[in-house]
C-alpha cells in the first residue's frame, strides 16, 4: 500500500477546504497540509461538508473540522473562531467514538458507536432537535428512547434512522420535507424536537435535499416526501408540486447500494456500480445534456464500475475500481475540479497526479475533497 494524501478543491470562501487561506475558487484539486493535525489520511472514513464548514471522521471514530463557524457549526469555541483555516479536533467529542456525520447549511449532526445522536450549530429552524436558543458550538446529546442506525441533514431539518426501521425528523417543514400532518390535514412547518413520521416503516437508509427528503425500505424500494419543483422526488412536476407525506418511487431499481441527494436532484448507486439520478438538471447535475422527462430516474450512460458516489448541493463526483474521479454538474466555485468554472453535463474524469490513484471521495454543498493514494 501506498502513502496516502488528501486533496481539495471548490468554494473555500470560509476556509472550508483546510489549505490555510480563504477563496471564491479553487479550480484544480490541492494538497491539504496535515501536518499541523494527528489526522492520518489513510485512515479517513467520511468526508461531509455544508454551506461553509467541512467535517472529517477518521476510522478511530475521531471528528475533524475546518471552516464556516459563525453559527457554531465545526463544533469549535466561538469566542476564538468565526473562520478556521486548517482542521482541528473537535474537544467536545473528544471521549466519544463517532461513527457517521451529517451537514445542514450551518448545522451538524453525529451519530455514536452506541446509536446515540449529537447535534450542534445553527438551530433557528428547530434542526438540532434540542433547546438551544439561536445556535451552539456544543455538540449535544439527543434524548430519544431508541438507538439509531441513521442520520442526515437538509438545509434546515434533521432525519433519525433509528434500529428498528422508523424514522424521527426535526426542523423546518415549509416544503413538507417533515413528512407529517397535524390531526386538521395541515403540514407540520416546524418542529424544535424529534417526532416520528407516521405511515411508514421497514427503513434501511436515508438521505436529504434541500426541501426534501428520500429512504430506501427494508425491500429495496424508495420512498420520498417534500418539494418536488424539480422532480427531485421521482414524480411528474407537471402534476406534483409538493408531496406532503412519504410516496413511493414509481420506477424500481434494482441492488440498491447507496441513496444520496443534493439540493434539488437525487442519485442512487447500485451493487453493480451503476448511477442513476433524477430531478433538476439546470447545471448538468442529472450528468445528461438534455432530459425530457427529468423525473425519471436514468443510468449516467458515460462512466460505470463505481465504487462510491456523493453529492454536493448541484455538483456530483465519483470514484471507480481503477481509482479513477469523475465529476459533473454546477461548478461555479471550481467544485468539479477540471479546471474551469463552466458547469459540466456530462462526467468528466478529474485529472490527478499520474501517481496517483483515488481511494475515498467526499463533498460539500461547492466544495470537494479526495483521498489519493500513490501508486506502489
Amino acid at each position: 500500500m501506498g502513502s496516502c494524501h488528501l486533496f481539495a478543491w471548490g468554494a473555500n470562501s470560509h476556509g472550508q477546504l483546510s489549505l490555510g487561506y480563504e477563496s471564491e475558487q479553487s479550480i484544480l484539486p490541492e494538497k491539504v497540509d496535515l501536518s499541523k493535525t494527528n489526522l492520518d489520511p489513510s485512515r479517513i472514513s467520511k468526508i461531509v461538508g455544508g454551506a461553509g464548514h467541512t467535517l472529517i471522521l477518521d476510522d478511530a471514530g475521531t471528528l475533524y473540522s475546518c471552516g464556516w463557524n459563525k453559527k457554531g457549526q465545526a463544533g469549535i469555541d466561538l469566542s476564538e473562531f468565526s473562520v478556521i483555516l486548517d482542521l482541528q479536533t473537535i474537544d467536545a467529542l473528544k471521549n466519544i467514538r463517532i461513527k457517521d456525520v451529517a451537514c445542514g447549511w450551518d448545522s451538524s449532526i453525529a451519530l455514536t458507536d452506541n446509536g446515540e445522536v449529537y447535534t450542534w450549530g445553527s438551530n433557528c429552524f428547530g434542526q438540532l432537535g434540542r433547546a438551544v436558543t439561536g445556535f451552539t458550538n456544543v455538540p449535544g446529546k439527543i434524548e430519544i428512547p431508541f438507538r439509531v442506525k441513521g442520520i442526515a441533514m437538509g438545509l434546515r431539518h434533521s432525519v433519525i434512522l433509528t434500529d428498528e426501521g422508523n424514522l424521527l425528523v426535526a426542523g423546518a417543514g415549509s416544503k413538507s420535507q417533515l413528512g407529517i400532518l397535524h390531526p386538521n390535514d395541515d403540514t407540520l412547518r416546524q418542529t424544535d424536537a424529534f417526532l416520528p413520521v407516521p405511515g411508514i416503516s421497514g427503513i434501511n437508509s436515508i438521505s436529504c435535499g434541500q426541501y426534501f427528503s428520500a429512504a430506501v425500505t427494508d425491500d429495496g424500494v424508495i420512498i420520498t416526501w417534500g418539494d418536488n419543483k424539480w422532480g427531485q422526488l421521482g414524480a411528474d412536476f407537471n402534476h406534483v408540486k409538493v408531496h406532503r407525506v412519504p410516496l413511493k418511487l414509481s420506477k424500481r431499481i434494482s441492488g440498491i447500494k447507496k441513496l444520496r441527494c443534493g439540493w434539488t436532484h437525487t442519485g442512487v448507486l447500485t451493487e453493480d456500480g451503476k448511477i442513476f439520478t433524477w430531478g433538476r438538471n439546470t447545471y448538468g447535475q442529472l450528468g445528461h445534456p438534455r432530459r425530457e422527462t427529468p423525473w425519471i430516474a436514468n443510468d449516467v450512460i458515460d462512466i460505470s464500475d463505481i465504487k462510491q458516489f456523493e453529492i454536493g448541493s448541484e455538483h456530483n463526483i465519483a470514484l471507480n475500481n481503477r481509482g479513477e474521479i469523475f465529476s459533473w454538474g454546477w461548478n461555479e466555485h471550481g467544485n468539479c475540479g477540471n479546471g474551469c468554472i463552466e458547469n459540466v453535463w456530462s462526467p468528466q474524469k478529474i485529472s490527478i497526479p499520474k501517481e496517483y490513484r483515488g481511494v475515498l471521495i467526499g463533498t460539500g454543498a461547492g466544495h470537494s475533497f479526495a483521498v489519493l493514494e500513490t501508486l506502489i
